[in-house]
């Protein structure tokens, strides 16, 4: 079983459901010609096809990022920035290309007034750092995600926030750190 800190990577691939709906909706946006849908569907569709491997999840995400290029939408773009550079772990580009992506999603988050996204593009930077093994430079992102997510009262960004960071903690040694974290967590 695949684990990114303490999660199960496979988590939603194991809905078959769920995956069939990502495919749907890509097949239903694509006829309608939807670019924001069709950006969303392939976003998701490359974070939850487990068994298609890398590469291929790597390129639904290319394609999900540049099919929200066209539409000019700011909150779309964020997320599937977010998806496409957080969300599975990119081997195939530079950690400063990844970095200012991720970026871009941050600020595009912060413009359209969403702390929502604002929190989960906060997060998606923890997690492209901590893909890089650097959980000390992943530890300020995840602190303030989880700061506003405390302020919005989102439970499921709490959890992952504090989750990600007990797992850096473990990985950095501060033992008593992680236990907080996890105490907090359950």
């Amino acid at each position: 079983r695949r684990m990114i800190g303490s999660l199960p990577f496979d988590i939603v691939s194991r809905d078959v459901q769920a995956r069939e709906c990502f495919r749907r909706s890509l097949r239903l946006c694509a006829q309608v010609q939807d670019l924001r849908g069709t950006a969303l569907a392939l976003g998701c569709q490359g974070w939850s096809e487990v068994d298609l491997g890398w590469e291929a999840r790597w390129d639904l995400m290319e394609q999900s990022v540049a099919a929200v290029r066209k539409t000019g939408d700011p909150w779309t773009t964020a997320f599937c920035l977010k998806l496409a550079y957080s969300y599975v772990p990119r081997q195939d580009r530079e950690r400063k290309l990844k970095e200012a992506a991720l970026r871009e999603s941050i600020d595009l988050a912060r413009q359209t007034g969403d702390r929502f996204l604002f929190c989960q593009t906060l997060h998606g930077m923890g997690d492209m750092l901590m893909f890089e093994h650097d959980d000390e430079a992943a530890e300020p992102w995840y602190l303030e995600s989880l700061r506003l997510a405390r302020e919005i009262g989102d439970k499921f960004s709490i959890y992952g926030a504090l989750s990600h960071l007990g797992s850096g903690y473990v990985r950095l040694a501060r033992i008593e750190r992680a236990e907080e974290c996890f105490a907090e967590g359950l």
